[in-house]
C-alpha cells in the first residue's frame, strides 16, 4: 500500500513538473546602445546557437516566448547586430517577469586593413566597390543554401490610406524552399511552398485598391531576396547601369561587413530605377543586409502610376550558409487618372521574421501561396497566439490598432472576419439569431433577412392565399429578421416601408460591429429570402417568394421536410 502511494506521488510530482517545464514564458526587454541610450533596431535574437528567437523593432523592443525549461546555466542568447559587439547571456540569469534592457557597445571600424592595406583605398573608389559586389554576386550560389529547408515564421502585412491604417494581416507561416529537379528554382511561385494553420485579420477598410488587393503577398516579399531569386536581384544584369561607392565598413559577429552604396547613372533613361546599399562579410563575400529603393513609373491613356518599394532583407549565417532572416517592402504608390486632378494614394507594409529554421526538412506542403478560399479555412486561435512569438508593437503598430478599432474592437474582428465571409450561413449559426428563431422549433419557417440598406419590396412579401392558409393553421411562420444596429431605426424602417402586419412576425438581430462594417460583408446578399426547417437549419436559400400564387407542390413537399430545389425567382 506504500509502495503505491509513493508510486502515485511520484508520478504526479513528475506530471506537475514536466507540466511546469512546458509552460510558457514571455521574455520582452528592449535592446539600447550603451552610450546613447539610443534603441537599436534589427538586432538578432537567438537561442543557443540553434535557429531559433526573435528580432527587434524599430523601437528596439523584442519579445520571445519561451518554455520554462530554457532557463537554465545551459541556455543562452546570443545577440548580435551589425556594427555592434555580439553579446551573449545566460538565460539563467534572466528574470522573464521583469522588463530587460539590453545594451551594446558600438563595434570601431576596422575593416580598412582587411580590405586594402595601402592608402589607396578611398570612400568613392567606384572601381572597387563594384568589384566587391560582383564578387559577392558571384559567391550567391556558393553561400546559400544546398539543401530544402523549413523556415517557421511570423508574417505581417498592414495598409494605409491617407491618414488611416486601413488592414492587418497576421501569419504564423511555414515557409518551404522546396528542390525540383535537384535545383532551386528561380520563380517563387514554383519554389516555395506553405503550410499556414493560424492568423488572424482585421475587416479591409481599403476603398481603391480592394479590387486589386491579394488575400495574402508570401510569394511578393519573398521574392524581395536577392540570393535565392537572383532574377530579382536589380544589379546582376544591369550592373554597369549603376555607380557603387565605399560607404562604410563595420562588422558582424567579428567579423568584417563592407557597406556599398549604389544609384543608377542615367535615371531619366529608365521607367525604372534602384538605388540603396548592400552590405557584405568580406571574408566569404556574402550578403547579410540590402537596402533597397525601387522607383518606378508607369503611364499610358488612361492612367499613370508612381510607385516606390523600400526593400530590406536581412539575411543570417548558420553552419557557413546564408538564409533570409528578416524581410520588409515598403510600398508607396500613387495613381494619377488622366484628363483629371483625382488621384489615390495607398501605402502598404509587408514583412516576414523567421522564428525558427529547419534545414535538411523533408516537409510537404501544397506549393504555391494559399487562395482566400483556404484562408477562410483557418479559424482564430487566441491560445495559440498568447505563446507564439510575434514582433513587439511600435508606437506606429499601435497606431494601426487604435484606426482599425474605431468601430469594432481588433479582437472582434479577428474573431469574426472568416466566419462572416461563409455568408449568411454565418448569420444562422450565430447564437442570437438562433435564440430569435427558439420559439418557432418545430415548425418551418419562412425567413427574410433585411436591413435599413437592403429592404425588401413589400409587395413581395405579402403572403399568396394558399401560403396565408399554411400560416393560419400554424404550420409556416413569416419572419423578417432585421440585421440593423439601433433599435429606432429598426422601428422607423418598418412603419416607413410598411412592414408592420398581422401576418408577419419581426425580429432583430444586431451583430454587434456596427452598420458599416456588417454592409460591407452583406450588401450583396440583404434582403435574402430562405425557408429554415423544423430544426432551424437553412432548407431551401432559393424559395419562391412569399407572394407567388402557384406554390401549393412546393410547400407540400416543405411539409415533408425534404432539401426542396426550387424555380428560380
Amino acid at each position: 500500500m506504500r509502495l503505491l502511494l509513493f508510486c502515485f506521488f511520484l508520478t504526479t510530482i513528475t506530471t506537475l513538473t514536466v507540466r511546469a517545464q512546458d509552460s510558457v514564458l514571455v521574455l520582452r526587454g528592449q535592446v539600447i546602445e550603451q552610450k546613447s541610450e539610443e534603441p537599436v533596431p534589427f538586432v538578432n535574437i537567438r537561442l543557443n546557437d540553434y535557429y531559433y528567437g526573435t528580432s527587434t523593432n524599430l523601437d528596439g523592443r523584442f519579445e520571445l516566448k519561451l518554455k520554462q525549461g530554457r532557463f537554465s546555466d545551459k541556455n543562452e542568447l546570443q545577440i548580435s547586430c551589425i556594427g555592434y559587439q555580439s553579446l551573449v547571456i545566460k538565460l539563467s540569469s534572466l528574470d522573464p517577469s521583469l522588463y530587460q534592457t539590453i545594451r551594446l557597445i558600438p563595434r570601431q571600424n576596422s575593416l580598412d586593413d582587411f580590405v586594402v592595406r595601402s592608402s589607396r583605398l578611398r570612400r568613392k573608389e567606384s572601381n572597387q566597390a563594384r568589384t566587391v559586389v560582383m564578387d559577392a554576386i558571384d559567391r550567391i550560389p556558393a553561400n546559400r543554401a544546398k539543401t530544402n529547408y523549413l523556415a517557421k515564421s511570423f508574417y505581417r502585412h498592414y495598409c494605409k490610406e491617407d491618414t488611416s491604417y486601413v488592414r492587418l494581416t497576421e501569419a504564423a507561416i511555414a515557409l518551404f524552399q522546396h528542390k525540383k529537379g535537384g535545383k532551386f528554382v528561380q520563380i517563387p511561385e514554383q519554389r516555395l511552398h506553405f503550410g499556414l494553420n493560424h492568423m488572424r485579420r482585421s475587416f479591409d477598410y481599403t476603398s481603391f485598391a480592394k479590387l486589386s488587393h491579394p488575400p495574402i503577398s508570401l510569394n511578393f516579399i519573398m521574392s524581395n531576396d536577392l540570393t535565392n531569386y537572383e532574377f530579382h536581384n536589380p544589379l546582376r544584369r544591369n550592373l554597369d547601369h549603376y555607380e557603387f561607392m565605399i560607404e562604410d565598413t563595420t562588422s558582424l559577429n567579428n567579423e568584417p561587413i563592407i557597406v556599398i552604396g549604389f544609384e543608377p547613372k542615367e535615371p531619366q533613361k529608365r521607367k525604372l530605377n534602384y538605388e540603396g546599399k548592400l552590405f557584405i562579410n568580406m571574408k566569404d563575400k556574402g550578403f547579410v543586409r540590402a537596402d533597397i529603393k525601387e522607383i518606378q513609373v508607369f503611364s499610358n491613356a488612361i492612367d499613370s502610376i508612381r510607385s516606390t518599394v523600400d526593400k530590406q532583407v536581412f539575411f543570417q549565417k548558420f553552419k557557413g550558409k546564408y538564409f533570409p532572416q528578416r524581410l520588409l517592402s515598403d510600398v508607396n504608390a500613387e495613381h494619377f487618372f488622366s484628363g483629371s486632378d483625382q488621384s489615390v494614394s495607398h501605402q502598404s507594409h509587408v514583412e516576414i521574421m523567421v522564428n525558427e529554421l529547419i534545414p535538411k526538412s523533408q516537409a510537404e506542403f501544397a506549393a504555391g501561396e494559399p487562395s482566400e478560399e483556404d484562408l477562410r479555412a483557418i479559424q482564430y486561435d487566441s491560445a495559440f497566439w498568447n505563446s507564439y512569438t510575434v514582433l513587439e508593437a511600435t508606437p506606429l503598430e499601435k497606431k494601426i490598432i487604435d484606426d482599425l478599432s474605431k468601430k469594432v474592437s481588433l479582437q472582434n474582428q479577428f474573431e469574426a472576419i472568416n466566419r462572416f465571409k461563409e455568408g449568411v450561413q454565418s448569420i444562422i449559426d450565430n447564437s442570437d439569431f438562433q435564440a430569435a428563431i427558439s420559439d418557432y422549433n418545430g415548425t418551418p419557417v419562412y425567413t427574410v433577412l433585411w436591413a435599413k440598406w437592403g429592404v425588401p419590396n413589400f409587395y413581395e412579401i405579402i403572403p399568396s392565399p394558399y401560403l396565408r392558409k399554411l400560416m393560419k393553421k400554424g404550420k409556416v411562420k413569416l419572419l423578417m429578421i432585421s440585421l440593423d444596429e439601433d433599435e429606432a431605426t429598426w422601428n422607423e424602417n418598418r412603419e416607413i416601408y410598411g412592414l408592420n402586419r398581422d401576418f408577419v412576425i419581426h425580429k432583430r438581430v444586431p451583430l454587434g460591429l456596427g452598420d458599416d462594417i456588417v454592409q460591407k460583408f452583406f450588401e450583396e446578399l440583404v434582403p435574402d429570402y430562405l425557408v429554415l426547417g423544423v430544426d432551424g437549419k437553412i432548407l431551401d436559400h432559393f424559395p419562391p417568394l412569399p407572394s407567388v400564387s402557384d406554390v401549393k407542390s412546393y410547400y407540400n413537399e416543405l411539409m415533408k421536410q425534404k432539401s426542396v430545389e426550387s424555380q428560380n425567382r
